[in-house]
């Protein structure tokens, strides 16, 4: 009788051992995994929890399927150079994902530079309030112009809203969001420092130049 009670002391024992270095073994893989996780996260630069601080869905005027499983926010200011260069050398690849329907694409414009940041930024978002489906358009002229003595003039200006056929008086009425206010939510929201600034799917691409790191944040 002592014997059978010994034995079944035994297997307790051996099975709660067991037990607790099973336990172990999986808190081990979970914590291993949150560590792999949290470093894959600082690989890829900095998230935000949201691309959208100002919660306007008129101003949310994408580029491509809005159902596309990827997003890419270009933040930019219209007077800096960088940002030209971005949109002339960069974006033709980018616009490769669009077509495939991999990617939708938006901008938000900044003011950081000049008054002609600010003039533009305002043009910018009564574009995409009241003319959405002309606002890429007008963009790409802006950005794929010569920076020179005549351009984002009010003559430049005026040409290019007659060109489509746009009404002057809703381009420059003052807009709904105070542009610098804008500027200083998304500069506060996703930490911007510099332009031109990238988020793939909500995370900031550390160099907005380099392909291969957008590429890799793509789902």
């Amino acid at each position: 009788m002592q014997t059978k009670k010994n034995r079944k002391l035994l297997i307790s024992i051996i099975f709660s051992a067991v037990f607790i270095l099973v336990v172990a073994f999986a808190f081990g893989i979970i914590f291993l995994s949150d560590k792999n996780e949290a470093k894959t996260v600082r690989v890829e630069g900095t998230s935000v929890s949201t691309t959208d601080p100002i919660g306007d869905k008129d101003l949310l005027v994408y580029l491509g399927d809005e159902k596309a499983k990827n997003e890419i926010l270009l933040v930019f200011d219209y007077s800096c150079p960088y940002c030209h260069q971005w949109t002339q050398e960069i974006y033709p690849a980018v616009d490769e994902f669009i077509t495939n329907g991999d990617v939708k694409f938006r901008t938000q414009s900044m003011v950081f530079l000049n008054e002609t940041s600010l003039k533009l930024a305002e043009l910018d978002q009564n574009l995409k309030r009241n003319y959405p489906g002309y606002y890429f358009d007008v963009f790409f002229t802006l950005m794929s112009s010569d920076m020179n003595e005549d351009w984002a003039t009010d003559t430049y200006l005026n040409h290019l809203i007659t060109e489509y056929e746009l009404n002057r008086d809703t381009l420059f009425e003052e807009p709904q969001f105070d542009a610098i206010n804008v500027t200083r939510k998304y500069t506060k929201a996703l930490e911007i420092d510099a332009v031109p600034a990238v988020f793939v799917n909500g995370n900031r691409v550390e160099n907005p130049f380099s392909l291969e790191e957008i590429h890799s944040l793509l789902k």
